[in-house]
């Protein structure tokens, strides 16, 4: 009898240690939660562009909440160039080893501004048409306040057209001295065709 009363007495022991050390784990999880109010995760910004665009024809960008996937309005949009997307990944990791929060509570604005070029701010749907200048890569950032931002890269390129209208003499004919297409492939009405092959 005293060995069951015994054991039953060690099982009681136990499960009120482990009652007792979920609880005040619960407690400090709750004291960490109300001594910071900031949210543990914050809203983050994503970008979609093409991975390649020519050069002076625009290029549709669009914000979206990473999240929820609803487009974001008045969100800036910078160019990056290569040279400055390192400095400014320098950067950022100078502040986080001064500080991992500052990297939270930081004006992402101020600090892109100072190492690319504005191109406007999103529309009511998310957008953004840009024509780009000068050909290169960049990082494309999207900043708006109370999201972190979203980047992604563009290459732009200078494709020049190709001038076909010189080589043409006359719709549905070939390239000047080449020679005359079979008659299946004009396009005459059926009628004229009809009187050709019966004549």
């Amino acid at each position: 009898m005293k060995n069951k009363f015994s054991g039953i007495v060690a099982v009681l022991i136990a499960v009120l240690i482990l009652a007792l050390s979920a609880s005040s784990a619960l407690a400090q999880s709750e004291g960490a939660q109300t001594g910071d109010p900031r949210p543990l995760f914050r809203a983050e910004l994503a970008i979609v562009a093409p991975r390649m665009a020519p050069m002076g024809q625009a290029v549709s960008m669009s914000v979206f909440d990473r999240q929820n996937q609803n487009p974001v309005k008045d969100a800036g949009i910078w160019a990056i160039t290569r040279e400055n997307a390192e400095s400014l990944r320098e950067r950022i990791a100078e502040l986080r080893e001064e500080d991992e929060n500052a990297i939270r509570e930081l004006d992402w604005e101020s600090l892109v501004s100072g190492y690319g070029f504005f191109l406007g701010t999103t529309h009511g749907n998310g957008q953004l048409k840009y024509a780009f200048t000068e050909e290169g890569g960049h990082l494309l950032i999207a900043v708006k306040p109370g999201y972190q931002p979203g980047r992604t890269g563009i290459a732009i390129r200078n494709i020049p057209e190709a001038d076909v209208s010189s080589q043409w003499e006359k719709p549905g004919k070939g390239p000047r001295n080449a020679p005359d297409l079979p008659k299946q492939f004009n396009r005459k009405p059926q009628a004229e065709n009809n009187a050709e092959t019966e004549g």
